[in-house]
């Protein structure tokens, strides 16, 4: 198949991006075996190259390498999505000054097309540079003609002094591709990987690579038949807009067993809240919301789950509102005598902003719904400004002890001023 090259795209991929983060505030990790732990401190989600060394596998329960972290001097951290988030907006806020078009693929990886740029590693390199400077977090940068390529050339650059792994000619992306696992290929999962090595001896990305895409949209998919022309050069998926999601959830496990409907109503006010400072971020306002509660599966003992879709008069983005919405369902759903392990609130119907709605009380619903968005536009201003949570609805409580465990938490150095990091 003939490798085209009327495209050139780069993935951008911060390094070990958690522990990048703790690093950047705290330089005496530098060097150190450091990893980062999931929600309530259950697994290792982002190590340090020299805990992978000493053989911490990722996502492995923590749990069960407490004792090798704690023998061999682990730095070891709660994740903190905040200080994660806040660094994440200021390294694709600097990939943006630089590229034309950019697709943010997730917390820590962006897709950029390079196509017209003359020296594109020239330029990738002084793009590393630049994040490193702005930023401080390092970056890796795979170079191609494809998306799925691109990520390939991604492990390249890891291994690269320059930090940036190139993959044009159809030799190099051929020795690259017979080394990559069928289950390293971008968008094949752990279920796709397996039939494809058991059933029909596609153990790497060059043996997908020259596979029939004929044959294997038959027995897969078209998605599937797009990442083989993608393998051969042939760019299918195209830099996507972030487009206004149709739903919006915000769920946790909490960091206890919780019974008393009295912490769950802060939970569920929390959740919401959390849920509506997104629905706001992408102008849009909500019609219903879900809202459910469960208790611990893998606890034997009795079980219990349910949920409620709680409809609202019209489209509204106002927390207040949601978690009167929220609370009515919570209450609506709740059993005494349960030990309930996880909340959630799910925002379904979502439209835009600029959505007008009839109303019978017309003059005073236009009042209304001004004075609401003028009120959480000033509290998201100030939460902005000050750290979240600086501005609270008072049903979401103070203590939360039904929070997700975070024992090892690091400051949030970067978005909150009581948190700052001293000098001297």
């Amino acid at each position: 198949m003939l490798v085209l090259m009327s495209k050139v795209i780069a993935l951008i991929d911060c390094n070990n991006f958690y522990v990048s983060c703790e690093r950047l505030f705290n330089p005496s990790y530098i060097g150190k075996p450091v990893v980062v732990l999931s929600n309530n401190d259950g697994c290792v989600v982002s190590r340090s190259n020299e805990s992978k060394l000493l053989g911490i596998p990722m996502g492995a329960p923590y749990f069960k390498f407490e004792e090798i972290c704690r023998r061999h001097k682990i730095i070891t951290h709660s994740s903190n999505y905040e200080l994660y988030g806040d660094i994440s907006q200021r390294v694709m806020a600097t990939l943006e000054a630089f590229v034309p078009d950019m697709e943010v693929y997730s917390i820590d990886e962006a897709f950029v097309d390079l196509t017209g740029i003359l020296d594109p590693l020239t330029f990738c390199i002084m793009l590393r540079r630049k994040v490193m400077l702005w930023t401080g977090i390092p970056v890796s940068i795979g170079i191609s003609y494809t998306k799925t390529l691109a990520k390939a050339a991604g492990e390249v650059a890891k291994k690269s002094e320059s930090g940036v792994g190139v993959l044009f000619n159809v030799e190099d992306i051929d020795i690259t591709l017979k080394a990559l696992s069928i289950y390293d290929v971008w968008g094949i999962g752990k279920q796709w990987g397996t039939r494809l090595e058991l059933k029909f001896n596609i153990r790497t990305a060059y043996d997908l690579k020259q596979a029939s895409p004929k044959f294997i949209r038959e027995h897969f998919s078209v998605v599937m038949e797009r990442i083989i022309y993608e393998l051969n050069g042939i760019a299918c998926l195209e830099l996507e807009e972030i487009e206004a999601k149709k739903s919006i959830s915000s769920t946790r496990t909490f960091g206890r067993s919780v019974s008393e409907i009295r912490e769950l109503r802060e939970a569920v006010a929390s959740y919401t809240a959390n849920a509506a400072r997104k629905l706001r971020m992408q102008n849009s306002k909500v019609y219903s919301l879900y809202v459910y509660i469960r208790t611990d599966y893998y606890k034997n003992t009795t079980q219990y789950n349910n949920g409620k879709v709680v409809e609202l008069v019209y489209p509204t983005s106002d927390t207040g509102l949601l978690i009167n919405a929220a609370i009515k369902g919570l209450e609506a759903v709740y059993k005494s005598g349960f030990q309930y392990k996880k909340a959630g609130v799910i925002l379904l119907n979502i439209v835009q902003d600029s959505y007008l709605q009839q109303d019978i009380l017309e003059e005073y619903s236009h009042t209304h719904k001004k004075r609401s968005k003028a009120l959480m536009q000033a509290v998201d201003l100030l939460n902005k400004k000050y750290g979240r949570g600086t501005i609270q609805h008072a049903a979401e409580g103070i203590k939360k002890e039904w929070k997700v465990k975070a024992e090892l938490l690091s400051p949030r150095y970067s978005t909150r001023w009581d948190e700052l990091k001293g000098v001297g």
